[in-house]
């Protein structure tokens, strides 16, 4: 009966070690889905949702599981994630004309993610100040490059 004993003891033994290396991967799953699920609130803030009511936002993050398996979706949102980094190598820059431009102007310039500031009277965004030169090239209009 001793040596039964001593195998009983043994397995509580390893037993106890399992149970204990079950917490520590149990505590590192939890920090790496707690750091998982701030990067998550950190790229709502960077798409400036992060304000938006819960409910809107389930809503969009449903739409988005529907849409995952669809390649073109897919694309369209690298695509995306791609310009924001684009931009962000950029130069910031604000942009005013003498005179209002036309809408293809105002077009092309929303689709380089320039927004209008409606309170100084001017674009502001990320870009290349020779690429816009280019695009606006013929018109009244200075850029500034902010710091």
């Amino acid at each position: 009966m001793a040596g039964l004993d001593k195998m009983k003891e043994s397995l509580s033994v390893k037993k106890q070690k399992l149970k204990e290396k079950e917490q520590i991967i149990k505590a590192q799953e939890k920090r790496s889905r707690q750091k998982r699920l701030s990067e998550l609130g950190g790229l709502a803030y960077k798409a400036e949702i992060d304000k938006l009511d819960e409910n809107i936002l389930l809503g969009a993050f449903l739409e988005i599981a529907e849409r995952s398996s669809d390649q073109k979706s897919i694309k369209t949102w690298l695509e995306k994630s791609k310009q924001i980094a684009m931009n962000k190598q950029s130069n910031r820059l604000l942009i005013s004309f003498k005179n209002p431009p036309s809408f293809e102007i105002k077009d092309k310039l929303k689709q380089l993610n320039f927004r209008w500031n409606s309170f100084r009277g001017e674009y502001y965004g990320y870009g290349e100040e020779n690429m816009i030169a280019e695009i606006l090239n013929g018109l009244d209009f200075t850029i500034e490059v902010v710091h």
